[in-house]
């Protein structure tokens, strides 16, 4: 834990600026005592998942510290922690961040504390060469604060913060370059912030992933953000498999999956999705072909995977993969007045 500062709150009360950690060997009451924090206010916010709370508690254990950075800014009145601004940060690539974990005790809310925390996390961020930090939020508050520290809208809930005045095309451009020949992993929980741009990316497709109920459309406005990696993470530890398509420079710019059904009578089946930036696409067999591999040594036999009948290239490439089309679902989506059929493709892994 190291202090950072004080700050005068408009009542005239003192507020400590703390910096935390979880990689550094802290008394275990330190991290009992944010836990207990984060713990008590989020459960008067209705808005964080399941996987979102999973992900906390392990960020605050220090268990995703090998390949992430995961620091927690807090602020303390008189020795209590009134709030708290968290940061995720891949250890290889500190040029792209997610910014959350935006907590203040009910109480205390009203006298600038989150402003103040998110002000010395961003000054964090920059400082280790920081280019692009992303949140994403739908409360009108929460987005007018963040807006004063230089967040904009960028693409439906999710705002994004450039340094150095870049602009937002072509830092996508730089950030899913086409910088070499792609190498598939394993992904890695330090992947967090890097798979939450690509599917806050804008995307031709219709499905960003079925099972995940991620869609992408001018028109349709995803209210999840940085809950999707910790999700997909969490489903592929039961017998799935994840793995993400990168570029030299920690160009993240493909994921794919095979998770499980729930249930023991189909656990054999997994549904495969993937979402690969366009300009890479025809490297994407690669990726879909060793998540297929691995999901065979996780006991899944079947796969199934969902398609909107306007995701040509997406069908085409599971087909080049060896999954064939079963059955066609009419007009199954409805985005404004389009209609889109449904497609459901099958391939045996045995």
């Amino acid at each position: 834990m190291k202090k950072l500062g004080e700050r005068i709150l408009p009542g005239g009360e003192t507020l400590s600026v703390e910096y935390f950690e979880p990689a550094e060997q802290e008394a275990p009451g330190v991290v009992e005592e944010i836990t207990n924090f984060v713990i008590q206010v989020e459960d008067l916010n209705s808005w964080t998942s399941l996987a979102e709370s999973l992900y906390l508690k392990g960020c605050l254990r220090g268990d995703f510290c090998e390949t992430s950075l995961d620091p927690f800014f807090l602020g303390r009145i008189e020795g209590e922690i009134v709030g708290d601004v968290g940061c995720q940060v891949a250890r290889d690539q500190t040029e792209l961040g997610s910014l959350g974990w935006v907590f203040t005790k009910p109480e205390q809310r009203g006298k600038g504390i989150s402003s103040c925390l998110t002000e010395f996390a961003v000054q964090w961020f920059d400082r280790r060469g920081g280019l692009c930090m992303q949140l994403g939020t739908a409360n009108p508050i929460a987005h007018h604060l963040y807006e004063k520290y230089g967040f904009r809208d960028y693409n439906g809930h999710v705002m994004r913060r450039l340094s150095g005045g870049a602009e937002v095309k072509k830092f996508d451009q730089h950030l899913f370059a086409a910088s070499g020949r792609p190498v598939v992993r394993r992904a890695e929980w330090g992947d967090a912030s890097r798979v939450a741009a690509l599917y806050a990316a804008p995307h031709p497709w219709l499905i960003q992933d079925h099972q995940e109920r991620l869609f992408s459309h001018p028109t349709l406005v995803t209210s999840r953000y940085f809950s999707i990696f910790p999700s997909l993470m969490l489903r592929a530890d039961r017998s799935g498999s994840l793995y993400i398509q990168e570029c030299p420079g920690n160009r993240l710019v493909g994921v794919a999956a095979v998770l499980p059904q729930e249930g023991e009578c189909e656990a054999h089946i997994g549904y495969l999705d993937f979402l690969i930036r366009p300009n890479h696409l025809e490297l994407g067999k690669e990726l879909v072909r060793k998540v297929l591999e691995e999901a065979v040594r996780g006991g899944i036999t079947t796969v199934l995977a969902y398609f909107a009948s306007f995701d040509r290239e997406k069908m085409e490439l599971a087909e080049q993969v060896g999954l064939c089309p079963v059955a066609t679902l009419s007009d199954h989506f409805r985005v404004g007045e389009e209609r889109f059929d449904l497609r459901i493709h099958r391939r045996e892994l045995e």
